[in-house]
């Protein structure tokens, strides 16, 4: 389990079960190397902290509620496991009602171009997010624009699965901000930053047990 240290500053010392050690670890490690192919070495792990509060999302990861959350390291190339061409990162905190994720998305150019709700937006430049269940997961595309694809995989695609894209993320809380400026080829921009709020009301159907995890608690 992750430690229970409180961050610098911060009143809440209960991560939610985002990482693993002994016995707990190294089952997750021989699931995740059964199942999908990766061992453990390959698994990255963060912690996920409880919020002091909620979260307002309006995609302004330098207020407060940001500030001190510790960052993923640099996102990899998901073929060769080498660092990514530019710099990626992610954090995390809960509380009773919502799951919250931040994106810090280094990128020279910002481009997107679709607009349209539950479009394959994984054609524009995008962040995506898997919510993993028992062979099944959520699955919510973003891009720049703000614009999102959320559907749903009831069971795996080897066993017939049929992605679901009429399924909808109910309550979602999503919000963009651009260091830069978008779809303008003749400067170059630092990148844009994706503030997300989750409820977990909305992952409870593939999680088939209380929502939000159980806390590792002082």
């Amino acid at each position: 389990m992750p430690d229970t240290k409180s961050l610098k500053g911060r009143g809440s010392p209960h991560p939610v079960r985002s990482g693993t050690a002994g016995p707990l670890r190294a089952n997750l490690g021989t699931l995740m190397t059964h199942r999908y192919g990766v061992d453990e070495e390959r698994l990255a792990q963060i912690t996920c902290y409880r919020a002091n509060a909620r979260i307002t999302v309006d995609g302004d990861l330098s207020k407060p509620a940001w500030r001190d959350v510790p960052r993923s390291s640099r996102f990899v190339d998901m073929v060769s496991g080498e660092p990514a061409l530019y710099d990626t990162r992610v954090a995390c905190q809960w509380d009773q009602e919502r799951f919250y994720v931040a994106y810090w998305i280094e990128e020279p150019q910002v481009k997107a171009t679709l607009t349209e709700r539950d479009s394959f937006i994984w054609n524009d430049h995008d962040v995506e997010i898997f919510v993993a269940g028992d062979d099944c997961y959520y699955e919510l595309e973003i891009n720049a624009l703000g614009t999102t694809w959320d559907l749903l995989l009831s069971k795996p695609y080897k066993d017939d699965g049929k992605a679901v894209n009429g399924w909808e993320i109910a309550g979602l809380k999503s919000a963009i901000h651009l260091d830069g400026t978008l779809n303008d080829p003749f400067d170059t921009d630092r990148g844009w930053s994706l503030e997300l709020a989750l409820p977990w009301k909305a992952l409870a159907e593939l999680a088939r047990r209380p929502s939000p995890p159980a806390a590792t608690m002082p």
